[in-house]
């Protein structure tokens, strides 16, 4: 007899075995450790919910038909001022939003998975990790033999970047100047490949900067002298001038750069629906707004640097409070920060249209089983939400893989246990999976505002699409926060 994990496992290498008659339905496997290690075990709980809920990103490269089934469209990119960046758990940035748009137009969810470095950009895209590069993007020979470039969503030029002081001496305005200078850039840029020739014409050197740098970072290494010069892209240039005058604008390196999407070669239809995108939004109301907003507006530009979550590992004012009883309950704090987030948008005074209050939305009888009464307390509220998914979190068979059992507590949060169980049991009927909620309890759950379905169940009657969505956006911004903040 042997457990069925190690069954399965010697049996890929071992001929002739058979497994004729199952004695048990599943069990649990966990790990173990002393009883009195109680923060010890909340790690380990959240460590484990990060990793059930990070492998659901596998890859694929398919074309347009796979990414609208899946629905979802997974967006390669980096975490940047202009990119893509978070701001009191909302995702904002240039590139960002013109491809939020064109989810949009797909009716798809889009998916974020921020590149761990610019040079591991086409290598995620070619494995089929992500499904579009969208990360101010320029469009080179080079970089076109391994991915096929959408029409152009902005034009941009390469500018020297200079420190801006009273001893920084006369400011650049010829290549002639930068004899014996030094210009750092990352080795995989486009910079890179313009300033080569340059650099053995006019006798300057290209200094190698790390590939996880963003162009905001080397221009404040130039601001603050720990380097000589760098390049940006002028929108990059543009967009960091709004916030600062210790650098400024050197020469022009080159003529205009088509910035756009990257797809994969092997996709002509994810292509032609992005040459269709741009070409119906390029320059339209929506693009102009964002890009305005983006790129001129100093109120947007101050939040964009101050906000980064990546640089300053915050998601909300109350971090503190979630970090504090997710870890008590064995949550991840960010899983429970995307779940505030949806629920109030992180006001401690929201109430709903139904009188569920605070942070995470908890009715007053809830919050009355609960023990506690002072929902609109961030620190009343906030225990009183996590501890309730707690309790739904217990209420679901161990044997359930973690990544589902969190699903189904999050949709019982939005809409009963008993309305999940309903869906559960309907899924069994349809021959789809109860223990699986993608594409199975999911589907089953949405059916239940049909009268020939909700008359097969106890509960009845139910407008359940908005669970659905529920978890499915807090399941989305889960993985961006994980992405972006440290546990």
């Amino acid at each position: 007899m042997v457990d069925s994990r190690r069954y399965e496992a010697i049996a890929n290498y071992t001929k002739g075995l058979v497994a004729p008659l199952t004695i048990t339905s599943g069990r649990p496997i966990a790990l173990a450790l002393r009883h009195d290690s109680t923060a010890l075990r909340a790690k380990l709980d959240a460590f484990l919910m990060e990793r059930s809920f990070m492998e659901e990103l596998k890859t694929s490269t398919g074309d347009l038909d796979v990414i609208q089934k899946r629905g979802t469209l997974r967006l390669l990119t980096r975490n940047n001022a202009v990119n893509f960046y978070l701001h009191k758990g909302e995702r904002l940035g240039f590139d960002y939003e013109l491809a939020k748009l064109f989810a949009k137009q797909l009716k798809v969810r889009l998916e974020v998975v921020v590149a761990p470095s610019y040079d591991s950009l086409l290598p995620m895209l070619k494995e089929g990790r992500g499904d579009v590069i969208a990360a101010s993007f320029t469009v080179t020979p080079e970089r076109q033999r391994e991915a096929a470039f959408s029409s152009p969503y902005l034009f941009v030029k390469e500018v020297l970047v200079e420190r801006q002081s009273p001893d920084a001496g006369v400011p650049i305005t010829s290549l002639s100047q930068l004899a014996g200078r030094r210009v750092a850039v990352r080795p995989s840029s486009s910079y890179a490949t313009t300033l080569a020739p340059l650099a053995q014409q006019y006798g300057f050197t290209v200094v190698p900067a790390d590939e996880e740098l963003e162009v905001e970072d080397l221009i404040a290494d130039v601001a603050t002298g720990a380097q000589d010069l760098t390049v940006a892209d002028s929108h990059f240039l543009d967009a960091e001038l709004l916030t600062r005058s210790d650098v400024r604008s050197g020469v022009v390196l080159s003529s205009e750069r088509p910035i756009a999407f990257a797809s994969r070669l092997e996709n002509p239809k994810l292509l032609a629906a992005l040459n269709a995108f741009v070409k119906k939004t390029y320059r339209g109301l929506e693009y102009n707004v964002i890009k305005k907003r983006c790129f001129e507006n100093k109120k947007q530009a101050v939040v964009a640097r101050t906000q980064d979550s990546f640089k300053t590992g915050s998601l909300s004012p109350y971090d503190g409070l979630i970090k504090r009883y997710s870890t008590q309950y064995g949550f991840d704090w960010r899983l429970m920060s995307a779940q505030a987030w949806r629920e109030s948008r992180f006001d401690a005074r929201a109430t709903s249209w139904v009188g569920a209050q605070g942070l995470f939305q908890v009715m007053p009888a809830t919050g009355k089983e609960m023990g506690f009464s002072k929902l609109y307390d961030a620190e009343s509220g906030t225990h009183a939400g996590i501890k309730y998914m707690a309790w739904l979190l217990k209420r679901f068979t161990p044997s359930l893989p973690l990544d589902e059992r969190v699903r189904f507590s999050l949709a019982a949060y939005n809409a009963g246990y008993g309305r999940v169980e309903d869906a559960r049991r309907l899924a069994v009927e349809l021959k789809l999976n109860p223990d699986l909620w993608a594409n199975n309890v999911e589907k089953a759950m949405g059916l239940l505002a049909r009268p020939q379905y909700a008359r097969r169940v106890r509960g009845g009657f139910c407008r359940c699409q908005e669970p659905v969505e529920y978890v499915n956006v807090i399941e989305n911004k889960y993985q961006s926060f994980a992405q972006l903040v440290e546990e």
